[in-house]
């Protein structure tokens, strides 16, 4: 009996803890091309998880997804243990902050604040003293609370967008590069930075960033995407320290030499030769014997040397040792 009761006690807290989770989840682009494949993920409260790639790696997509915005192909969405794959955005409770705003234009930054109170029947004579709260709280001038969004500059552009968010409870915060137009990203990034740590006390964040430099800021989980794969996934520093892709080092160690070499057979033993290195391979550790006679491509950390795949650019074998 005792065991049993220390199963369901624990299996209460894992719950608990994996505020959102992500089951084999693909999404399809509207004339059939794939915006994500069979991804799987947990973010948890108190925690900001990276999602980065590049153009159409399919972040956007998967935020939207995870709103309700965008429809899942296959796979299944879960938040604080509840499946939501097939619930309407407004049944979720999930903010997420658009990449360009997506404000009423031709609105005040006021209206602009207010709206998503409104909506939520968030008391009237509480309004003004929230969306004041909330400018100062982010840093946006009250003296523009009047002007018309379209005419902010990007930069409070992107301070209206987290006041908007400020007053929002979720159990999920998802914020789509909002710093993309901004000038002086790196001062900005400081700020958003503890925006979402604040909002992290109560909700899993998703922070999606094209900058392999700010995941690393974050110094958390992070997930790579490569037009909608998954290249690699896990604690920042563990990629970093082990990177499966040359699309990995490229994002995380921009400043890494990429060595060009090939895979050889020397007096019976194998070698990897390139850019003046000639190392002697353990062929247990090397993926497949058809990769040798093949040409490769090669990272070195100073330590270990990562070969990869030419073609598909994984990696193919890792040994210790280089020097």
């Amino acid at each position: 009996m005792s065991n049993v009761l220390i199963y369901f006690f624990a299996f209460d807290k894992i719950t608990d803890m994996e505020t959102l989770t992500i089951k084999n989840l693909t999404i399809k682009y509207f004339y059939g091309a794939m915006a994500i494949s069979d991804l799987s993920l947990t973010a948890d409260k108190g925690e900001i998880l990276a999602v980065t790639g590049d153009t159409e790696s399919g972040k956007t997509s998967l935020l939207k997804c995870i709103a309700g915005l965008v429809p899942v192909g296959s796979g299944k969405i879960f938040i604080d243990g509840k499946n939501v794959t097939e619930s309407k955005c407004k049944e979720r409770n999930v903010c997420l902050v658009y990449e360009d705003g997506c404000f009423f234009e031709n609105r005040s930054v006021e209206y602009n604040i207010a709206y998503p109170m409104k909506i939520r029947k968030i008391d009237k004579s509480l309004l003004e003293e929230k969306v004041i709260s909330a400018c100062e709280a982010v840093g946006f001038p009250r003296e523009k609370l009047r002007c018309k969004a379209k005419k902010l500059s990007g930069e409070e552009r992107f301070l209206l967008s987290l006041a908007r968010a400020y007053n929002r409870d979720a159990d999920v915060y998802l914020f789509d590069d909002p710093l993309k137009n901004v000038k002086g990203r790196e001062e900005y990034f400081a700020v958003l930075k503890d925006f979402m740590q604040k909002k992290a006390d109560s909700g899993a964040v998703i922070y999606a960033t094209s900058s392999g430099k700010e995941c690393r800021e974050l110094n958390g989980k992070c997930v790579l995407l490569n037009y909608g794969i998954c290249l690699q996934d896990g604690d920042i520093n563990e990629i970093i320290s082990k990177p499966r892709s040359v699309g990995t080092i490229r994002k995380f160690l921009p400043e890494a030499t990429i060595i060009e070499g090939k895979i050889t057979t020397d007096n019976e033993s194998i070698v990897f030769k390139g850019n003046g290195i000639e190392k002697a391979l353990n062929e247990d550790k090397l993926m497949s014997d058809i990769f040798i006679g093949k040409e490769c491509l090669g990272y070195s950390d100073g330590q270990n040397l990562f070969l990869y795949d030419v073609r598909s650019e994984r990696i193919i074998y890792v040994s210790n040792s280089v020097r």
